[in-house]
């Protein structure tokens, strides 16, 4: 199915693209004929999670695909036929509203994502124990949406209810997680450097990880460590980073941890092809008219993506970075600012990697802007700022000879 299944582990972050710590997911994909599994389910008047089931399944080829419009038609048709029994399937119908956010994120319908995310984890919270965990790791989820939709108050506030509900429940593994999570938040919202406050605040949030012996807790001392060396490096205390990898074992397994990226440089957009062209003529010594071709007009949207392979070296360095599929449609010059960086990532040295063939990760990038309605108009278009969407896509070793 489309497993909206959020890799919510602290140790393994997402890079920084369009917002604020995006939650890794995975989408897997098979072969097999999906369409006629879904088909032969509504023919029958299978039950709701089966219903859901296929129809996730079959917006996960869709998304894979490219088509992410026919996954959101195909999630929506599921829900008309399974939202009115949500009461008894709220988990079920609760994924088929992560799956539509997804989906819309990567479409730039980010209002309608955020809302569908809040629907996931209201349709949880209504329906299951307010400390189960299903309905707590749903709402990471959703505080994750908020805090890249700029609604900081209700991240804030909810990152701070799921830290004492798992705590109290308790659910120590997803407290931890909440912890971390809310820690890149605060950091990533403090207005310029992070100030003394905010330092507080953090340290105090990651201070019950440090340490711990909790085992749940354990897992995460490292990371917890590591963010804190990362703010206290960009106060200027040079090599903090260096000094914690020094007491490191050296075989030490950790799973692949973000240390540095270069975010991926974002361009104005254009309107028409007609706007290029005028551009260009008035403005000849801008760079981009030398490659009008790397213009890209806000119409040209629909259906802007690549995926990008790479593996991540034992010492945290990254290699082998390849575009190896993109859209039949895909215009411009972005996928090299991507690749650059991802080149620029820096990841904590593992023993996990082989030096032969390293960690092999598989992302999926959207290029989209944020579709509104515009004042005088009632139809909604695109701004002409550039959003990249990453979602990861990481399942099974990379064949390259494909």
């Amino acid at each position: 199915m489309l497993s909206v299944l959020l890799m919510l582990s602290p140790v393994v972050e997402a890079p920084q693209t369009a917002g604020l710590d995006q939650p890794d997911l995975i989408v897997e994909a098979r072969s097999d004929d999906r369409q006629k599994r879904l088909a032969d389910c509504i023919a029958r008047k299978c039950p709701p999670n089966e219903d859901a089931d296929a129809a996730l399944a079959l917006a996960s080829q869709q998304f894979i695909e490219g088509d992410y419009r026919a996954a959101r038609e195909t999630i929506n048709r599921s829900l008309a036929r399974t939202r009115s029994q949500t009461r008894a399937y709220p988990i079920p119908v609760s994924k088929l509203w992560q799956g539509l956010s997804l989906v819309d994120t990567h479409l730039g319908n980010f209002t309608f994502a955020q809302s569908e995310s809040v629907r996931a984890y209201y349709v949880l919270q209504s329906n299951l124990p307010t400390d189960d965990p299903r309905t707590l790791n749903a709402g990471l989820e959703l505080a994750a949406v908020y805090g890249h939709q700029n609604n900081w108050d209700a991240a804030r506030n909810l990152y701070t209810s799921l830290i004492e509900r798992s705590e109290q429940a308790p659910h120590p593994d997803i407290a931890a997680r909440a912890r971390i999570k809310f820690a890149k938040f605060i950091a990533f919202t403090a207005p310029g450097k992070i100030g003394k406050d905010e330092q507080r605040q953090i340290r105090n949030i990651l201070a019950p990880l440090i340490g711990s012996s909790n085992a749940d807790y354990r897992v995460f001392d490292f990371p917890a460590r590591l963010f804190l060396a990362k703010i206290a490096e960009e106060m200027g205390e040079t090599g903090a980073v260096a000094a914690l990898y020094a007491t490191l074992p050296s075989d030490q397994r950790l799973p692949p941890i973000l240390i540095s990226s270069t975010p991926i440089r974002a361009n104005k957009m254009i309107e028409s092809p007609r706007e290029r062209a005028i551009q260009c003529l008035e403005n000849p010594s801008v760079i981009s008219c030398q490659r009008a071709e790397d213009l890209i007009a806000t119409q040209n949207l629909d259906r802007q993506w690549i995926d990008v392979a790479f593996s991540i070296r034992p010492d945290g360095s990254v290699s082998d970075v390849d575009v190896i599929r993109q859209s039949p449609v895909y215009a411009g010059d972005w996928s090299t600012r991507v690749v650059a960086s991802v080149q620029s990532r820096r990841y904590a040295r593992t023993a996990n990697a082989t030096e032969s063939g390293g960690i092999q990760r598989l992302e999926r990038y959207t290029l989209t802007s944020q579709t509104r309605v515009f004042s005088g108009s009632r139809l909604p278009r695109k701004e002409a700022d550039e959003v990249f969407e990453m979602v990861d896509l990481t399942r099974q070793p990379i064949n390259r000879g494909r």
